[in-house]
């Protein structure tokens, strides 16, 4: 199995166990870039919606570029209680 695909094989515990991002981070990329509300984002990549979930709650609009395996959208909807 290809070593990036392999996230997918436990999409579960891959989002249970992953480090999360610190609230900093967000603070400082949406301080930095003068992003808010109905501002455009792109995100190529978005595994598990970690990245994606704080800007969206910001208000903002998400493109998302991939096409997320079912096991990770499962994922999603379990940690989001969906």
């Amino acid at each position: 199995m290809e070593l990036r695909r392999s996230f997918n094989e436990d999409a579960v515990n891959y989002d249970t166990y992953r480090p999360e991002y610190p609230n900093e981070l967000f603070e400082d990329i949406i301080s930095y870039s003068q992003i808010g509300q109905g501002s455009n984002l792109i995100e190529i990549g978005v595994g598990t919606g970690q990245a994606t979930l704080p800007f969206i709650q910001l208000g903002c609009n998400s493109g998302i570029i991939r096409f997320l395996d079912v096991r990770m959208i499962r994922a999603i909807w379990q940690r989001e209680n969906l």
